[in-house]
């Protein structure tokens, strides 16, 4: 890979805010990328051998383990998980409330070829460039979420990169353009994590997750914006409400 971005990265001076940038870009890729990732490993050795550890853990937001585990470049024994304790946990809401969340970190914002579940959501051809918003949430320092917003590709980049741009604007801004809400279908099927994703949420490789796609679509049908939600299953708890009308117990 050869990026103008990456050349930059590759010319920060400072080796830990190097290996952050590097963390960032990575995440943002959403995909296994040896030359980064030989990078980050190469820029993180050389970072140990003047830092401490947890320096270097506190500044690039990983965990100590984490930066252990790239350095050493060797699969983590059992002992050595750096997941969090097995007791945290968030709760999270089914169907998917739409409401200004909190302890959000925007980590990616631009174009990306739509993959198979939201190119199907969104009635794409194969191939169809979509505009993405990925977003980290966190519990005491602790992926937790993944959260992406794909949108039309010429949606408006810069309203979605100000600051506070949230779900609730996004509402907004959609009805402005003169569409109105009609109705929601949500998707969660239960897999296991993809070798990028077990990097960004620091789970075990293979820790199963719950993959969530909520598709709204306006009053004529048209779908007008996919949400992405992927959960580790072990720091999850689900409350499925009920969605229509009941009459027994």
């Amino acid at each position: 890979m050869n990026s103008p971005q990456l050349d930059d990265i590759r010319q920060e001076p400072d080796l830990i805010t190097r290996a952050r940038l590097l963390f960032e870009y990575r995440d943002a890729l959403m995909a296994q990328d040896d030359e980064v990732g030989e990078l980050l490993r190469q820029t993180l050795i050389q970072a140990r051998k003047i830092y401490k550890v947890d320096l270097i853990a506190n500044r690039t937001g990983r965990t100590r383990g984490r930066i252990s585990q790239i350095t050493v470049g060797a699969p983590r024994p059992p002992s050595a998980r750096t997941s969090p304790p097995a007791d945290i946990r968030v709760e999270r809401q089914l169907p998917t409330a739409i409401n200004s969340n909190t302890g959000l970190s925007l980590v990616y914002l631009g174009l990306e070829t739509a993959r198979d579940r939201i190119a199907a959501a969104l009635r794409l051809e194969e191939g169809g460039q979509v505009l993405a918003r990925r977003q980290m949430q966190r519990a005491n320092g602790v992926p937790v979420q993944l959260i992406t917003s794909f949108l039309p590709a010429d949606f408006d980049a810069t309203r979605a990169a100000k600051p506070g741009f949230e779900l609730a604007a996004l509402h907004g801004y959609l009805v402005e353009l003169g569409h109105e809400f009609g109705h929601a279908d949500e998707e969660m099927i239960m897999r296991p994590t993809t070798p990028i994703e077990a990097h960004t949420l620091d789970t075990e490789p293979g820790e199963w997750v719950a993959h969530i796609i909520r598709t709204s679509y306006s009053t004529e049908g048209e779908p007008m914006h996919a949400l992405e939600t992927i959960c580790p299953g072990s720091r999850t708890i689900f409350h499925i409400g009920q969605t229509a009308p009941a009459d027994r117990f």
